[in-house]
């Protein structure tokens, strides 16, 4: 599934609906569950990407074609928001989603490797590259983040 980078349609703008099923997409597996690691944390997930550029490119997938990569609130209508707010210590953003139909939960986009990293002992993942994107996260999912297809 092409996901669609500024969630527009033919129209000009998809329905609130619209948008809460493209980010579903995003967001939950096959099961409706989150579908990125938990962290030892309740409610914050994790997910470690190679570079803050895609770091960037991640975060602007939840928060639409206004995220500038500062903190940032889309609102979806009377749907909810997701919030991206800059981190730090190894953690290049946070996406906090409160989204109808979408369980409430917090993702930390973070460094995959180096002495910052937020995927610790018993949250290690596995490395793996999209053979459609090519880009490389690191996850227990084998699920791509940007396009939703699974690596190859």
């Amino acid at each position: 599934m092409a996901l669609l980078a500024g969630f527009t349609a033919c129209n000009g703008k998809l329905s609130s609906d619209q948008e809460v099923a493209e980010l579903k997409a995003m967001v939950l597996d096959q099961d409706g569950n989150i579908a990125f690691d938990q962290s030892t944390i309740s409610g914050l997930y994790i997910i470690g990407v190679d570079s803050k550029e895609d770091a960037k490119d991640l975060a602007s997938l939840y928060a639409g074609s206004g995220f500038s990569g500062q903190d940032y609130t889309r609102v979806i209508r009377d749907k909810g928001t997701v919030k991206v707010a800059c981190g730090n210590n190894g953690v290049f953003y946070t996406v906090t989603f409160k989204v109808e139909g979408i369980p409430a939960f917090t993702l930390d986009i973070s460094e995959a490797n180096g002495e910052n990293d937020k995927l610790g002992e018993g949250e290690s993942g596995t490395y793996h590259k999209c053979g459609v994107c090519h880009k490389t996260w690191r996850s227990h999912s084998n699920v791509c983040p940007w396009t939703s297809k699974h690596k190859s």
